[in-house]
C-alpha cells in the first residue's frame, strides 16, 4: 500500500499540467484579493474570502479528483495494483487519503497566500476574523472528503470518470444535499425531519457552532459516521465488480 501510494505521488508530481492549473487558482484568487479587499483592514480580505471559500474548495476539489483518479482509470494502474497483491480496500483508502491530502496542502498554500496578500495591503491576519477563514477553510475541506466520499461509491463501481465530476461538483457545491433535502421535505417525509440528519446539514451545523465559539460533539460523530459508511459501501461494491485489465 505503501508503494502504492509512493507510486501515485510521484506520478501526480511529474504533471506539468497540474502545476501550471493550480499557479492559475492560486494567482487568480490572489488578484481577486489584492484588487477588491479593503486596504486598511483585514475584514476586507475575510470578506471576499467568506463568499469565495464554498466555491474555492470544490474547486481545488475537481482539480485534484482529475490528477488522482482520472489518469489511474485511464491507465488502470488500480487493476495493476491489485494483480500485485493490493486489496482493494487498501485502494479505495489510497485513493480517498491522497485525494484528501492534496486538498489539504492546497488549503495550507491558500492560507499561506492569504497572510501575503494581507501583508500587502497593509492588514495582518490573525485575530477572530482570521479564525473564522481557518474554521471555514477546514469544513471546507471536510466538505471535499466528504463528496469525494460519495463519488468514490460511483467511481469505483462504474469507472466513469465524466460522470463522477458531475456528481462530485452536484455534492461538494451542496446541490445534491439540497435535491435530497427537498425529497425529505415532501409528503409525510416531513413531519420526520430526516432532512436534519443529511451530511451537508450536520457539516453546516456543525461549522456554524465552531465560528460562534462551540463544539457539538453530536453533529462531528454524525460527520465520521458518514464517511465510515461512504467507505464500506464503496468497499463493498467495489468487491463485487469484476475488473477489465
Amino acid at each position: 500500500m505503501i508503494n502504492y501510494i509512493k507510486a501515485d505521488f510521484n506520478r501526480i508530481g511529474k504533471r506539468i499540467p497540474r502545476y501550471i492549473v493550480m499557479v492559475l487558482a492560486f494567482a487568480a484568487m490572489a488578484a481577486v484579493m489584492l484588487k477588491l479587499a479593503d486596504g486598511e483592514t483585514v475584514y476586507g480580505v475575510v470578506d471576499i474570502l467568506n463568499k469565495a471559500v464554498p466555491y474555492i474548495c470544490p474547486v481545488f476539489g475537481i482539480i485534484e479528483f482529475f490528477f488522482v483518479y482520472a489518469d489511474d482509470l485511464k491507465a488502470k494502474t488500480m487493476q495493476i495494483a491489485i494483480g500485485h497483491g493490493v486489496s482493494r480496500e487498501q485502494v479505495v483508502v489510497t485513493k480517498w487519503l491522497e485525494f484528501s491530502l492534496l486538498c489539504l496542502i492546497d488549503l495550507v498554500v491558500l492560507t499561506v497566500e492569504i497572510v501575503i496578500c494581507c501583508a500587502i495591503k497593509g492588514a495582518l491576519f490573525s485575530g477572530e476574523p482570521a479564525g473564522d477563514v481557518i474554521i471555514l477553510m477546514v469544513f471546507g475541506l471536510i466538505r471535499n472528503i466528504g463528496a469525494m466520499g460519495v463519488t468514490m461509491i460511483l467511481i469505483f463501481l462504474t469507472e466513469n470518470v465524466v460522470l463522477s465530476v458531475i456528481v462530485y461538483m452536484l455534492a461538494s457545491l451542496g446541490i445534491l444535499g439540497a435535491i435530497v433535502g427537498i425529497i425529505l421535505t415532501i409528503g409525510p417525509l416531513e413531519n420526520l425531519h430526516l432532512d436534519r440528519y443529511l451530511f451537508s446539514t450536520l457539516l453546516t451545523t456543525a461549522q456554524s457552532r465552531m465560528i460562534v465559539g462551540t463544539f457539538s460533539v453530536g453533529h462531528i460523530l454524525g460527520i465520521i459516521a458518514y464517511l465510515a459508511a461512504f467507505y464500506f459501501v464503496t468497499v463493498l461494491l467495489f468487491k463485487r465488480r469484476e475488473l477489465e485489465f
